[in-house]
């Protein structure tokens, strides 16, 4: 089963939607998209560290969260600066 977190967020006049899924045992890994326009314009993926499997549903879920959180925190500093983003 997929986890995921949605957030819109809004820089420099343009509407960024965030999502970051866990991909599970399967994949193995943590993967977050962004979408500009309806349009991927970057993804990342981090693999589950070592033993993380064995971890509880919650830690994955605090992860996910820190991921999620982390790229927005990203797009938000890019709001300061004076470079167009998209």
């Amino acid at each position: 089963m997929r986890h995921s977190l949605n957030t819109d967020i809004k820089i420099k006049n343009r509407v960024f939607h965030v999502q970051t899924e866990d991909w599970g045992l399967e994949a193995e890994k943590i993967v977050t998209q962004v979408f500009c326009l309806g349009k991927l314009i970057k993804k990342v993926s981090i693999d589950y560290p070592n033993g993380f499997i064995d971890k509880k549903y919650l830690e994955k879920k605090i992860s996910l969260e820190k991921i999620h959180n982390r790229i927005l925190d990203l797009l938000k500093s890019l709001n300061e600066t004076e470079n167009p983003l998209y």
